[in-house]
């Protein structure tokens, strides 16, 4: 479990909060803790998002394979994570839930700030409506004093009408997450360079015309370096580009397999012949 590593003075909670960080409504979003806040005990990861503009930090690898859920849920919009919850609020809470709130025995503040791990903002029939997710392993959640904390956080969004959602690792299974993080790091291909302008989107339209009717049982991986071959580009280029095909929905398939790079050419479906390469 990730520690504090630095001590949230009342001064630096104060500074923070009127600068608008943790705030779920703020225009531009900073979350209330950061990587740096938190001790190397555990992994913490820093994802920058290029459709959101920003960097998102994530306090365990948990919090990240959550956000690598979310982020294909296809009517997911923006992702907030660290949220901060009003302290008055969370106070009466718990004087009302009659459990102790949480509090830094380091720091000069009365009480902490609590923090919901990721707020997630959906398109509805009706419009955008938020989710917040309480991520923690199994194990923590059988903890009193865990407990006692998400029914502060539980109360706290269930009055703003928001639903709190559990999320723990019998939540993703080891296939799904050797599946995403597979494509977590083609979300975006700013940072490959093309040999001409439109290069990549021409390998995408390539591989979604072709698709289609490429041999079912070819493993995909194979398809891939096939186009490759019948281009006279080097191996890897088509899969390149598929990955963030398959990362930005534009083609899907199963990916509770254990090796979806593996997985038979006919698995894969194209979902739409427009898209742009991000």
């Amino acid at each position: 479990m990730p520690v504090r590593k630095y001590v949230l003075t009342e001064k630096k909670i104060q500074e923070r909060l009127a600068a608008g960080w943790g705030q779920l409504d703020a225009e531009e979003y900073h979350p209330f803790l950061r990587i740096t806040d938190i001790s190397s005990k555990g992994r913490v990861h820093l994802i920058a998002n290029h459709r959101l503009g920003r960097q998102l930090h994530f306090l365990s690898d948990l919090e990240w394979y959550n956000y690598l859920v979310r982020l294909r849920e296809k009517n997911a919009i923006d992702f907030r994570e660290q949220v901060a919850l009003s302290r008055d609020v969370t106070r009466a809470i718990a004087a009302e839930l009659g459990v102790e709130h949480p509090r830094d025995n380091q720091s000069d503040a009365h009480t902490m700030v609590m923090t919901t791990d990721l707020v997630v903002t959906y398109m509805g029939p009706r419009g955008p409506y938020h989710v917040a997710y309480f991520v923690k392993y199994k194990n923590d959640l059988e903890n009193n004093r865990v407990k006692e904390k998400l029914a502060i956080e539980r109360r706290y969004w269930e009055e703003q009408g928001i639903e709190l959602v559990e999320f723990t690792e019998a939540d993703i299974s080891e296939k799904l997450k050797r599946s995403l993080l597979w494509l977590s790091t083609h979300e975006t291909l700013r940072f490959h360079s093309e040999p001409f302008p439109n290069y990549f989107k021409n390998l995408g339209d390539s591989i979604v015309a072709g698709l289609p009717n490429a041999p079912a049982d070819m493993p995909f991986t194979k398809y891939m370096q096939e186009l490759d071959r019948l281009g006279g580009l080097k191996l890897g280029e088509h899969l390149l580009v598929a990955r963030h095909l398959l990362a930005k929905s534009v083609l899907s398939t199963d990916f509770e397999v254990d090796s979806v790079w593996f997985a038979p050419t006919g698995s894969f479906n194209v979902n739409t012949n427009e898209f742009e390469i991000e």
